[in-house]
């Protein structure tokens, strides 16, 4: 117990410095932009912003598809014609949420 203090007291340290590192340049980025022309981009061009009236549109098609891969994720259990591992989508998700929240984390 005693040993390992001193390795958490530094990886918080660095961790520290990271952060106080980002937002000096944050900051700094901040402060000398320039704003420019805006750019177009495709997807904008061919559906265009829903606006704040029509936020519930985003949300329900979210819902669905989320819903939905949780339901087929299910499925091998109900129809059991196929062999699917649920047990490892699930961990391959989970994974990729912890990854990217550490990654995330990190940048801050």
């Amino acid at each position: 117990m005693l040993v390992t203090v001193p390795f958490v007291l530094i990886a918080i340290w660095e961790t520290d410095k990271r952060k106080y590192i980002h937002g000096l340049a944050a900051r700094s980025v901040h402060y000398f932009h320039r704003p420019g022309p805006i750019l177009h981009d495709t997807g904008f061009l061919i559906l265009p912003e829903l606006g704040q009236e029509r936020a519930y549109v985003s949300e329900s098609v979210f819902t669905f598809v989320f819903l939905s891969f949780v339901l087929w994720t299910f499925h091998p259990f109900i129809f059991k014609s196929k062999k699917i591992y649920t047990v490892l989508i699930w961990c391959r998700v989970l994974a990729f949420l912890v990854v990217s929240g550490n990654l995330y984390s990190v940048s801050q």
